[in-house]
């Protein structure tokens, strides 16, 4: 890769915006992308309605594992050698990144600029670690704390609404 010149001279940062433009086009033209949705969203109802859950969910796979693929080239590219274990920590990192831009672990509901925000917020929180000098085996720490809130979110905000729920209807008075 490094010998041809014109990728050489593209920076790895222009890459992705290139291919999260091409992306977000691809997100707002295509029904697959409503299938996906609709397949993460509820598996039973999606197949009810005539879409092929099984092939949504195979192909959003190799999609995905095309994209994994694109990210270690850029890696590769960018760094001018390649190791096999250069992108393990990468892993929880992604997860984290794209559950604090919204998207939910059960499917159905995210989308690339929340994703991208997440990047940012993850960003910001790593910079705040390294300001700081917090030990390095605290951001895994701080990752498995957004992903333990995001998947205990939102069964403590409902248990919370039905707690205030049941307070209104007996007139105001504790349980």
């Amino acid at each position: 890769i490094q010998d041809i010149p014109i990728l050489r001279e593209i920076p790895p940062a222009f890459i992705v915006i290139a291919i999260i433009l091409l992306l977000w086009a691809f997100l707002r033209q295509t029904r697959l992308v409503q299938y996906i949705y609709a397949s993460g969203d509820n598996a039973e109802a999606a197949y009810t309605t005539g879409i092929p859950v099984q092939r949504i969910r195979l192909g959003t796979y190799v999609i995905s594992g095309f994209f994994a693929a694109m990210a270690a080239l850029a890696l590769t590219m960018s760094l001018g050698s390649g190791s096999p274990t250069s992108g393990d920590a990468m892993t929880l990192d992604s997860i984290v990144a794209v559950v604090l831009g919204g998207t939910r672990l059960r499917g159905g509901q995210g989308g690339i600029a929340g994703a991208m925000m997440g990047v940012v917020i993850l960003g910001v929180i790593r910079n705040i670690i390294s300001f700081y000098d917090v030990p390095t085996w605290s951001q895994t720490l701080v990752d498995a704390l957004i992903i333990l809130i995001a998947l205990a979110g939102p069964g403590f905000v409902r248990y919370v609404s039905d707690l205030i729920r049941r307070y209104r209807l007996q007139g105001g008075r504790a349980a």
